[in-house]
């Protein structure tokens, strides 16, 4: 029975300790010439997949050479 139970206990402190998906929410606001504008992105990820997203976000969305953009993850 302990030959048993000692190998499903380590496996179930090895799921225990994996990172679980959660969701995050990246809000971005962008100011072109004197206007602002406010999105919002969810993410179902770990939090650095979450971050790296949020982090191209900013990117993809300051187009034009006026824009300003920044992101901040929740």
């Amino acid at each position: 029975m302990k030959k048993i139970i000692l190998p499903l206990l380590a496996i179930g402190f090895m799921f225990a300790g994996t990172s679980c998906k959660k969701e995050y929410t990246c809000n971005c606001t962008s100011n072109t010439s004197g206007s602002t504008s406010t999105t919002s992105v969810t993410f179902k990820a770990k939090k650095s997949e979450a971050k790296s997203e949020c982090e191209a976000q900013a990117s993809s969305t300051a187009g034009s050479a006026t824009a300003t953009t920044t992101c901040e993850l929740e």
